[in-house]
Order: structure tokens, then sequence, then C-alpha cells
């Protein structure tokens, strides 16, 4: 019964973690193609990565070892930072030209 628990979780998980990939897709892709505003998209975005991340963070912590979890960690950091990173790159000329 507690694999059939954690089997629905682990979906959960999954289910929480593609929606939120889709809703920085689609944000990213309104504010490109000007359908939201530059910040609003970019806010978006990051809401999204930061849902997607924390779905990430929660599912590592609970299956990785010490010493793995460690890895997984700085992963998911340099991967979070890296999309911020690229979000407001992207996001610079659109938020500076009005």
């Amino acid at each position: 019964m507690a694999n059939a628990s954690a089997k629905g979780a682990d979906i959960r998980l999954a289910v929480i973690a593609g929606t939120s990939v889709f809703i920085s897709l689609a944000a990213f892709a309104a504010g490109f193609t000007g359908r939201l505003p530059a910040g609003i998209s970019t806010v978006a975005a990051l809401v999204g990565v930061s849902i997607g991340l924390r779905v990430a963070w929660s599912y590592a912590a609970k299956s990785a070892s010490s010493a793995s979890h460690a890895r997984t960690m700085q992963m998911i950091s340099n991967v979070g930072l890296a999309i911020s990173g690229f979000s407001l790159i992207a996001a610079l000329p659109r938020i500076t030209s009005e």
C-alpha cells in the first residue's frame, strides 16, 4: 500500500512540474509575441520555473542519499540561476524600450 501511495505522489509531482513548465513556456511565448507586457511575462515565467524547481527539490530531497543530495541541490540551484539570468537578459530589451 505504501508503494502505491508513493507512486501517486510521484505522479502528482510530475503533473505539477509539467504544468509549471507549460505555464513558463506559455508566459515566455506570450511575452515574446507581445500578448503580455514584458514584466508580467517574465514574472510569470519565473514563477513557473520556481514551482518546477521546488518540485524537483522536494523529489530529490526524499529520494537521494546524502552525497548525491548535495550534488542534486547544487545542480538545481545552478539551473534556477541560469534560467533566472536568461529570463532577465531576454526581457531587458523589451523592458528598457518602453
